[in-house]
């Protein structure tokens, strides 16, 4: 099987009342040190078996693996969007998307991460293991340099 994913580059949400300091520890670092509208990435993709998407959102605090139906309104960064797809449509036309078509394979061998965080989640997702790539600037120019390979 053969599935497209759309891997989405932003910045994280703003810091809520009740964060820790711990939290704007390391808020202040990501703003601070990368590069601003590729301090966080995830992935999604048309659902299978739903009229909808599935979304792979790694956060400093969990990994949440959401079902969207396409007509749920998006309310991203203050900007709302009357579905899923126009936030896609939105994001690609930006250039702050990339679309990856991964072939499924068959694990040949096990592969271990040093450290886990919504760029090695999204590699991981997508069979990379490329050891320098670790922000994601960094994944977005690989991608871009990959699907123009493919």
């Amino acid at each position: 099987m053969t599935d497209k994913w759309l891997v989405i580059f932003c910045d994280p949400d703003p810091l809520t009342d009740t964060a820790t300091p711990m939290d704007k520890f390391i808020y202040r670092v990501l703003t601070t040190f990368l590069k601003p509208g590729f301090r966080h990435c995830y992935a999604m993709r048309r659902g299978h078996y739903f009229q909808g998407w599935m979304v792979l959102n790694t956060s400093s605090d969990r990994t949440h693996v959401l079902e969207v139906p396409d007509s749920q309104p998006v309310d991203m960064g203050g900007v709302t969007f009357d579905s899923y797809t126009d936030l896609v449509d939105a994001a690609e036309q930006a250039g702050v998307a990339t679309i990856v078509t991964v072939a499924e394979q068959p694990a040949r061998h096990c592969r271990i991460r040093s450290h886990f965080n919504c760029v090695t989640s999204v590699k991981h997702l997508l069979g990379f293991k490329n050891p320098g790539v670790f922000t994601p600037w960094r994944l977005y120019r690989h991608l871009k340099s990959f699907t123009r390979e493919t």
